[in-house]
């Protein structure tokens, strides 16, 4: 939610205005809160993949946010291009122009992330989020340690627990 509020700063811009006002307190918002996006995907992602598939699922949805983030930039630039244009066309001067076509992009963008933030409050399960992140974190430290003993009982019984308390094969 964080980068949909500073996305909606970013449309408040305007051909006058200075680096502290307009942009920094949208960069600071998008800052703060695009880590607590990337970071549970990406555990959500590999959560419940063997570790035999782990390096395949990371490398998945590295390269989807790779290519999100291309094709999301090259939309939002096609658009305020677009504005631009017509707005220039239209006699706006070029600044103020610019200003108009980046104010929409911003809009579009800001739609974007509301509607991610729509989707995931309808199609993510909350009870099972718990419970896989659980097993995640306790799989990782068995990972790490090799000792069973950091996977808890409560673990072992949720979803992919099999995964969390699963003995290290050699052959891995």
């Amino acid at each position: 939610s964080l980068l949909c509020v500073g996305l909606v700063w970013f449309t408040q811009i305007s051909a006058g205005g200075s680096y502290w006002t307009d942009l920094f307190p949208g960069f600071l918002l998008i800052g703060i809160g695009m880590p607590f996006v990337f970071v549970p995907v990406t555990i959500a992602a590999v959560a419940g993949v063997s570790h035999d598939q782990a390096g395949l699922a990371s490398g998945l949805i590295n390269t989807s946010q790779q290519i999100g983030g291309a094709l999301g930039i090259a939309v939002l630039a096609a658009i305020a291009n677009s504005v631009t244009s017509g707005a220039v066309a239209d006699g706006t001067a070029t600044p103020q122009a610019l200003v108009d076509g980046f104010t929409t992009a911003f809009w579009v963008a800001a739609a974007g992330a509301f509607a991610g933030i729509a989707a995931i409050a309808v199609f993510v399960r909350q009870d099972g989020l718990a419970a896989t992140g659980e097993v995640a974190l306790h799989r990782t430290a068995y990972l790490l340690t090799g000792d069973l003993a950091t996977a808890r009982p409560q673990v072992r019984d949720a979803p992919g627990a099999a995964l969390a308390t699963r003995p290290r094969d050699p052959a891995d």
